[in-house]
C-alpha cells in the first residue's frame, strides 16, 4: 500500500513538474514577444539547466539571441539543440533560421529540407505519434524563417501556413505568419495581409498581436493616424504589451506629437526597462534625429549591459550627425564598437560603420585615417560609390588636389545628370588649385549654367580668368566678377570674403584703366567689408590718384551686360 502511494505521489510530481516546465517555456516566449529579453533569457537558462535534452528550449533560446542580435550565441544554441536532440525537427529549423537570416540560403534550405523530412517521417511512423498541432508548430516556424530570411521564399512560406491550417485550423499563429508573408511579398497591397490578421484576431480575441501587425502595416505606409488607432485597439486588449506602446510612440513622434510620444515611450520603459528596451528607445530617438537624448539612452543601456555591441554604433553615429558634432567621442565609440564586434561577431560589419568613423576622423582633421576607412567601406561593398565625394573631400583637405579631382570626377561620372552644383564646384576648385585652369573654368561654367542666380560659379570663373590673365589683357575677369558682385551683394555678410577679393580686383582693374573714380569706389567698398585691411587702407591714404578722385557710384562702373559664357 505504501509502495502504491509512493508511486502515485511520484506520478503526480512528474505531472506537476512537466506542467511547470510547459508554463515556463510559454512564459519565456511571452517575455520574448513582449521584448522583455533579459527576463526571457533568465527563464531559458533555467529551462536548459532543468531540461538539458529538450530541443525546443534551445530553439526558442536561440531565436531570442537572434532578436538580441547576438548571432554567435544564437548559432551555438541552435547547433547544440541539433547535437543534443537531432531528431527534433525544430532544432534544424533553428539552424536554418541562423543561416537564412545571415545570408547563407543554401545551408538554410538544406536544414529546412531535413526538418520537413523529419516531420514527414515522424508523423507517419507508428509509435512516434507526432500530434497535428506539433506538425503545425514546426511548419509555422519554417514559414517564419522563410519570410524573414535575407533571401525570402514567400511562396513556400504561404504554402506551409496552408498545410498548418489544415492540421490546426484554430491556431491564430497560422494567420499571423501568413499575413507577414503576404505583406512582405507585396507591401503595396496590404489587403490580403490585413484579412489574414483579422482572422488571427478572431481566433484569439485576447491577443493584441494581430492589431499590432495591422498598425505596423499602416505605419510602413506612412499612415500614422491609422497605425495609432490599431495600436490603441491592441492596447485595449492588453495594456501591458510593451511593444505596442513603443510602436505607438514612434508613430506619434513621426507626426510631431512629441508630448504624446514621450508618454508612450515612458510607459514602454515602465513596462520593460531592461537594457534591450533602452537600446530600442535609443534607436528610436536616433531615427527621429534627437541625438542628444539618444546618446543618454544608449549610455543608460550600456550601464546596464555593456555587451550590447550595436549601441556603440548608434551612439557613435549620433556624435557624428549631431548639429554640433563631437568627432572625438564618435571615434571613441566606433573604436569600442569594432573591438567588441570582433570578439562577439555581431552585429555584422556594414560599410556604413567605416564611413561613419571615416567622417568622424575627417571632422577631427585626421583625413589620412578617414581615407583608410572609406577604402575599407569600399572593400566591404564595392557598390558604395556614393562615398566618392567624402573620399575626394578628405584628399582635398590633405592638399592632394589631384586625387581630390579624380574622386570628385568619379562622383560626377556615376550620374552626370544627377550631379549637383556642390559636385561641380568642388571638382572645379580641386582643378583650380592644380592650376588646371581650362578644365576648372569648364567646371565652374557648368555651375553658372545649372544655377545662374547662384554667385559662386561666377566668382570662381573670375578667379580662374584672373589667374590666366594677370596683365588684364581681357575684360573676361572683370565681367565675371561684376556678375558675381551684383548677385553676392544681396547677402554681404555671407559672401564677405569673396566680395573682398572681387572688389580688390575690380579696384585694380579700374586703376590700370585709369578710371580712378571707380577704382576708389571699389577700394572703399573693400575697406567697408574689412576695416582692418592694411593694404587697402594704405592705398586709399597714400595713392595720389586715388586720393584726388571722387568715388563713383559703383553701379555706374558696370559693363552693360554679362556675357553668356
Amino acid at each position: 500500500m505504501k509502495t502504491h502511494i509512493k508511486t502515485v505521489t511520484a506520478f503526480f510530481a512528474i505531472l506537476i513538474s512537466a506542467n511547470a516546465f510547459a508554463q515556463t517555456l510559454a512564459q519565456a516566449k511571452k517575455y520574448t514577444d513582449n521584448e522583455q529579453y533579459e527576463k526571457a533569457r533568465g527563464v531559458f537558462k533555467l529551462l536548459i539547466a532543468k531540461e538539458p535534452t529538450n530541443g525546443d528550449n534551445y530553439f526558442y533560446f536561440g531565436d531570442l539571441m537572434l532578436k538580441m542580435e547576438n548571432l554567435d550565441s544564437a548559432k551555438v544554441l541552435f547547433q547544440k539543440g541539433v547535437d543534443i536532440n537531432a531528431t527534433n525537427a525544430l532544432t534544424h529549423v533553428g539552424l536554418a533560421r541562423y543561416y537564412m537570416y545571415t545570408g547563407d540560403a543554401v545551408k538554410g534550405q538544406q536544414e529546412i529540407a531535413y526538418a520537413k523530412n523529419l516531420v514527414l517521417v515522424q508523423a507517419g511512423k507508428k509509435g512516434l505519434d507526432m500530434a497535428a498541432s506539433r506538425q503545425a508548430q514546426i511548419n509555422l516556424e519554417i514559414a517564419e524563417t522563410e519570410t524573414w530570411a535575407t533571401t525570402p521564399n514567400f511562396g513556400d512560406a504561404v504554402d506551409m501556413t496552408i498545410v498548418s491550417e489544415k492540421l490546426d485550423p484554430k491556431n491564430p499563429d497560422v494567420f499571423l505568419i501568413r499575413g507577414d508573408a503576404l505583406y512582405r511579398k507585396d507591401p503595396v497591397n496590404g489587403t490580403p495581409a490585413i484579412t489574414s490578421y483579422y482572422q488571427a484576431a478572431k481566433l484569439d480575441p485576447k491577443s493584441c498581436l494581430a492589431n499590432v501587425r495591422i498598425g505596423n502595416l499602416y505605419a510602413n505606409g506612412k499612415n500614422m493616424q491609422s497605425a495609432i488607432s490599431f495600436y490603441n485597439v491592441a492596447l485595449k486588449t492588453d495594456s501591458t504589451f510593451a511593444p505596442a506602446w513603443r510602436l505607438k510612440g514612434e508613430a506619434q513622434y513621426s507626426i510631431q506629437k512629441f508630448d504624446s510620444a514621450q508618454k508612450s515611450m515612458a510607459t514602454y520603459l515602465r513596462l520593460n526597462d531592461d537594457p534591450s528596451a533602452r537600446y530600442r528607445y535609443c534607436v528610436f530617438l536616433y531615427k527621429c534625429g534627437n541625438y542628444s537624448d539618444a546618446i543618454i539612452q544608449g549610455n543608460l543601456a550600456l550601464s546596464k549591459d555593456s555587451s550590447i555591441t550595436v549601441i556603440y554604433r548608434i551612439v557613435g553615429r549620433c556624435y557624428v550627425e549631431s548639429k554640433t558634432p563631437d568627432p572625438v567621442k564618435a571615434i571613441e565609440y566606433f573604436n569600442k564598437f569594432f573591438v567588441k564586434q570582433k570578439i562577439s561577431g555581431a552585429p555584422v560589419i556594414i560599410p556604413q560603420d567605416f564611413i561613419d568613423r571615416g567622417k568622424a576622423y575627417s571632422k577631427n582633421n585626421q583625413d589620412s585615417l578617414a581615407i583608410v576607412d572609406y577604402y575599407k567601406a569600399l572593400q566591404v561593398d564595392t557598390s558604395r560609390k556614393d562615398i566618392y565625394f567624402d573620399v575626394a573631400t578628405s584628399y582635398y583637405k590633405m592638399k592632394k588636389y589631384d586625387k581630390a579631382a579624380e574622386f570628385y570626377k568619379k562622383k560626377i561620372d556615376l550620374n552626370p545628370a544627377g550631379a549637383t552644383i556642390s559636385d561641380w564646384n568642388a571638382y572645379g576648385r580641386a582643378l583650380f588649385l592644380q592650376k588646371d585652369y581650362v578644365n576648372a573654368d569648364l567646371a565652374f561654367k557648368k555651375v553658372t549654367v545649372m544655377d545662374p542666380p547662384n554667385p559662386i560659379g561666377w566668382y570662381w570663373r573670375g578667379r580662374v580668368n584672373q589667374s590666366t590673365d594677370p596683365d588684364i589683357k581681357s575684360d573676361s575677369t572683370r565681367i565675371f566678377y561684376e556678375t558675381f558682385f551684383d548677385l553676392a551683394i544681396k547677402d554681404k555678410e555671407k559672401n564677405k570674403k569673396e566680395l573682398i577679393t572681387a572688389s580688390k580686383y575690380l579696384a585694380g582693374y579700374h586703376y590700370v584703366k585709369k578710371n580712378f573714380a571707380c577704382s576708389k569706389a571699389y577700394f572703399q567698398f573693400a575697406l567697408e567689408l574689412d576695416p582692418a585691411n592694411v593694404d587697402v587702407k594704405k592705398t586709399l591714404e597714400t595713392d595720389k590718384d586715388i586720393k584726388a578722385a571722387t568715388a563713383a557710384d559703383i553701379t555706374t562702373c558696370r559693363t552693360p551686360a554679362a556675357p553668356g559664357k
